[in-house]
């Protein structure tokens, strides 16, 4: 929690968030149980999200309900609707062209859906201009396939974290209006 409240209030440029909060939380304690082996942190993913429960007889991954509300509701109101999806669309499709989701595809959908709707969308660390978004949104889904190429531990939040910096960058150096 210290670590989301850093992100939040003290890691700004021009009092903008330059990190999505959880993303960096997250991230930096990957990092330092990466590099601190010593400090017996636990790791941290996603993986919680993908709870099942049995409906006659079938295991139901329940957080899709949610998932999909969020992305309904949650990714409308903030209108993110072309990040989102060009983002969840080009992580499928790009999981299973190389095989990313080590035979548990229900869980690589779940994780993916979840950080297409609830995550990547943030509203301070993510475009606003439809076609930045969708740019964003592929070059997310590029860049995360290609860090799991390399085995880096907790690909997806190294992945976030390293596109909200890239973000970042852009938008202050590269865009006309700054």
């Amino acid at each position: 929690m210290l670590l989301l409240y850093i992100s939040k209030f003290l890691i700004k440029y021009k009092k903008q968030n330059i990190f999505n909060p959880v993303v960096f939380a997250i991230g930096i304690t990957t990092l330092l149980a990466l590099f601190m082996p010593g400090m017996d942190l636990p790791p941290l993913d996603w993986s919680g999200i993908d709870i099942r429960f049995s409906i006659f007889g079938t295991a139901f991954p329940l957080s899709l309900i949610f998932i999909t509300l969020s992305l309904i509701f949650n990714v409308g109101r903030v209108r993110k609707h072309p990040l989102a999806l060009s983002f969840i669309a080009s992580s499928l499709l790009l999981g299973f062209i190389i095989n990313s989701y080590d035979g548990n595809y229900l869980s690589f959908i779940i994780s993916t859906a979840f950080i297409g709707s609830a995550i990547i969308v943030e509203p301070k660390t993510s475009p606003v201009k439809t076609g930045e978004q969708l740019i964003y949104g592929i070059s997310m889904a590029l860049l995360i396939m290609g860090l799991s190429l390399l085995d880096v531990p907790n690909v997806p939040i190294i992945g976030l974290l390293l596109g909200n910096a890239f973000y970042f960058l852009y938008k202050k150096f590269l865009t006309p209006s700054h």
